[in-house]
């Protein structure tokens, strides 16, 4: 007898690992959904306040209701204001996420309260027309997370239901009901349609960016994907960085090609890009940076004590590396540079290493060599 599956705690388990990818997305690409965020909510926040003016100066002549006015222009006020926030905000280059996703919310809160308003209160027995078309176009209209366009949507349909319960008619609310229903239902629909296309393009961006920014030999990063990270890590840490820059240099690598030719000296490469990811940790950053040498970079540590251990280890594996049944054995040399707090740019981490790999290699090779100040060095 097969085992019953409920779909219900399946669909549950699907929603929150969708969930789950849906803000590593958000995480990974914060500045540039904040910039999309942000130019979408200019475009729109001006064609709605310009719609906004229109509609009610169409309700003036049409309805002649000196409430419904005041209705009006209650609103066009607080959508005035809210633009002179934008205009205001539009001095910054860079707005935060958090920020831009605050102002998105709100305008959406401007926009609804209205169309839910102006659903009811002129009409109490005729059904809602705008609302339930508003309710679906919010699914499409920012990036956000599933989770919260879903709440939103939720919130505001509640909202809606239960003020039309309160002052619409049986039969108008009816309507209301089942088509606020069917829009939810549609409106959840795209947003996870959408949200998903969304995922599935970063997924392929990633892809691509990763082709482009790999060895192909190797399997390590490129020297431009290499220098890109290991800027990128110490300008995140704010002045105060910390990590140890290895360069590796393979010992007369040049002879291995010349005696034993190319197809030899690239299997070489494959293995000892294969004998580093294994010699370092995960987090650390590894790269071919040029024909026989390579940079590692170790995050979050400036012990030097750890650097030297850890060179040692790599020198160790790099001589036993095996390649086929060739009795060839490889031997490298490395510089290393610590920084330890110090404000230290990529060029200058670089620089300190670069200098120690060729003291390694003016001492005889098949040793690494811990950059000092340039007078200790030469002693």
């Amino acid at each position: 007898m097969k085992r019953q599956v409920w779909i219900g705690p399946r669909i549950w388990k699907s929603l929150k690992a969708f969930q789950v990818k849906n803000r590593k997305y958000i995480t990974e690409n914060r500045e540039d959904i904040a910039e999309k965020n942000r130019t979408i909510l200019k475009r729109i926040s001006l064609l709605y306040s310009m719609v906004l003016i229109g509609y009610a100066i169409m309700a003036f002549f049409v309805f002649k209701s000196p409430e419904l006015d005041y209705v009006y222009l209650f609103y066009i006020s607080l959508q005035i204001c809210f633009d002179l926030v934008l205009i205001y905000q539009d001095r910054s280059k860079k707005l935060k996420y958090r920020t831009v996703s605050c102002l998105c919310v709100i305008f959406c809160l401007l926009v609804m309260a209205f169309i839910i308003t102006v659903s009811i209160y002129p009409f109490p027995e005729k059904p809602a027309i705008y609302f339930p078309t508003a309710l679906v176009a919010l699914s499409v209209l920012f990036v956000f997370t599933f989770a919260k366009l879903a709440m939103m949507q939720i919130g505001f349909a509640a909202v809606f239901l239960v003020i039309d319960h309160g002052l619409k008619t049986a039969d108008a609310y009816s309507y209301d009901a089942f088509a606020t229903a069917a829009a939810l239902i549609i409106g959840l629909i795209c947003a996870y349609i959408v949200t998903d296309l969304r995922l599935k393009e970063y997924k392929v961006k990633v892809q691509l960016q990763r082709l482009s920014s790999i060895d192909s030999l190797t399997g390590l990063y490129n020297k431009r994907m290499t220098q890109q990270l290991c800027s990128q890590y110490l300008k995140q840490k704010e002045g105060q960085p910390q990590g140890v820059l290895f360069i590796l240099d393979l010992d007369d690598f040049k002879g291995i090609n010349d005696q034993q030719g190319h197809m030899k000296g690239d299997l070489v490469l494959t293995k000892i890009g294969k004998c580093l990811r294994e010699c370092f940790r995960e987090e650390d950053i590894l790269g071919r940076i040029g024909g026989d040498e390579f940079l590692a970079f170790m995050v979050g540590t400036s012990d030097r004590k750890v650097a030297e251990i850890r060179a040692e280890l790599v020198i160790d594996a790099v001589s036993k590396v095996k390649f086929d049944a060739s009795s060839l054995q490889v031997t490298c040399s490395i510089g290393i540079a610590v920084c330890g707090g110090e404000a230290m740019d990529f060029n200058q981490l670089f620089a300190r290493a670069d200098k120690a790999m060729y003291y390694a290699k003016l001492r005889g090779k098949d040793e690494f060599v811990v950059w000092q100040d340039e007078a200790e060095q030469m002693c």
